[in-house]
């Protein structure tokens, strides 16, 4: 699904341009072999490129607009973002749009480990971190792996779609503790211990490559 969100509505338009050749009829690209031509087919097709996308300020109109999917049996979409700027795509903020954080972690199936370890934090007090909320009031989490080369035919991702938990104590929280640790030779100076593991349980797995 292609959508286009920006608190800023002449942003949120913009950022379309970026795709503007999806805004051309099929009679203007049939034959097209050039990708210059095609450029420019689709540099005068800019001023209609929003006509492919949802185009809102209100996140609660895109789920409005992606309900219907959703009652005809959908269950999992894909949503093409059309910025340049992808991270910020992907930033929180207080409306539980998605919260994206990198993380080191262990898969070991079907779970994947990740810690809530020492390095430095935004907060004094890691429950008060957003991913720890998140999970606290959420419980779904996503895991995304990618690898890129300039050869896009080289080019993978793996995203791990999951039911997410805290591991504080217990048997399960030493071995969460004790397979990071035997991962990441960091840990040797800076030993986890008593922290937080969070533990998602894999529930789908979707993947490409080049």
């Amino acid at each position: 699904m292609k959508v286009s969100y920006d608190t800023d509505r002449s942003r949120a338009m913009e950022d379309t341009k970026e795709w503007a050749a999806l805004a051309l009829p099929a009679e203007d690209k049939v034959g097209v072999e050039d990708p210059r031509e095609m450029e420019r087919r689709a540099k005068a097709a800019a001023d209609r490129a929003h006509t492919r996308f949802i185009v809102s300020t209100d996140a609660a109109e895109h789920l409005e607009k992606i309900a219907p999917y959703l009652e005809w049996g959908f269950t999992h979409l894909v949503f093409h973002f059309p910025g340049r700027d992808q991270e910020r795509a992907m930033r929180a903020d207080q409306y539980a749009r998605p919260h994206v954080v990198p993380i080191v972690f262990v898969y070991e199936a079907p779970f994947v480990l990740t810690p809530i370890d020492d390095k430095p934090k935004s907060v004094a007090d890691w429950r008060e971190l957003r991913r720890v909320r998140n999970v606290e009031t959420n419980g779904r989490a996503s895991v995304l792996v990618d690898e890129y080369a300039e050869n896009w035919s080289r080019c993978a991702w793996v995203r791990i779609d999951g039911v997410a938990e805290l591991l504080t104590k217990g048997e399960d929280h030493r071995h969460a503790v004790a397979v990071l640790e035997r991962k990441y030779a960091q840990y040797r100076n800076m030993p986890l211990r008593d922290a937080p593991i969070i533990r998602i349980r894999t529930e789908h797995v979707s993947q490409w490559h080049g």
